[in-house]
């Protein structure tokens, strides 16, 4: 029997999620609660969302559309693909035996108690794309409801096996969008050599309706939007940091 994967969606022309226009497979659970969280309903392993996928029904769809994915790939998100490392493991061997770019975006939230599964896939892998939710462990508790710096243990684990990977960290009003926490975010990246991209990306509140519907309660319905200046005026500063 094949190995199956619990899919909550599915995107066919990824533009920000890796290099190139790129399949992207939303893939069921998660153990982080992130206040600011856009898609809640990935969070259980069981959903009226979630179906059951199998490594040839995402090659399929792949095929399908081959000709604008041959600069790209497939890449995994989620809730966190990493919660079904056997799955991608055979989606892994597949890609690579047709030569496909897979990449992983993860916040690696099971990195601690499954570092294993992400040993077995380093050369399956092309490209991990890592959430860094804090580099504070208290940030990182208030924001995820657990004190482990995941994100950045990966980062540090991929950086010791020579492993390409991009950062990412959401910013939000009020919570870290002074520029101390970009001057320890700019520093963090600058210790890396292996990180080929890193970019903040401005929290947004449209998710609101997902939670409302669901029944629960929304952490960060106070919470309000950056303006594009603002914004902007952040990711000049650390762009300015990281080159410099």
């Amino acid at each position: 029997m094949s190995i199956t994967a619990k899919v909550f969606k599915t995107e066919t022309f990824g533009a920000v999620d890796g290099p190139g226009v790129r399949l992207v497979i939303f893939l069921q659970g998660c153990h982080f609660r992130c206040i600011y969280c856009h898609n809640p309903e990935s969070w259980e392993m069981t959903s009226l969302q979630a179906r059951s996928v199998s490594v040839k029904d995402i090659i399929d769809l792949y095929e399908r559309n081959k000709t604008f994915y041959e600069k790209g790939g497939i890449t995994l998100s989620g809730g966190e693909p990493m919660l079904q490392a056997e799955f991608i493991k055979e989606l892994g061997k597949e890609c690579q035996a047709r030569n496909i770019h897979l990449a992983i975006d993860t916040s690696a939230c099971n990195f601690a108690q499954k570092k294993a599964d992400y040993e077995q896939l380093l050369d399956l892998v092309n490209l991990w794309i890592i959430d860094i939710k804090a580099l504070d462990s208290k940030l990182h508790k208030k924001l995820t409801g657990s004190d482990y710096l995941a994100g950045a243990e990966l980062a540090k684990f991929l950086e010791t096996k020579n492993k390409p990977f991009w950062l990412r960290q959401v910013i939000i009003q009020g919570i870290n969008n002074d520029k101390q926490h970009i001057d320890q975010f700019a520093n963090f990246i600058k210790s890396l050599k292996n990180c080929q991209k890193a970019e903040i990306l401005s929290f947004h509140n449209l998710a609101s309706d997902k939670y409302k519907s669901l029944g629960i309660d929304y952490p960060c319905k106070d919470i309000k939007m950056l303006s594009t200046p603002e914004f902007e005026d952040l990711k000049s500063y650390l762009d300015k940091l990281i080159h410099n």
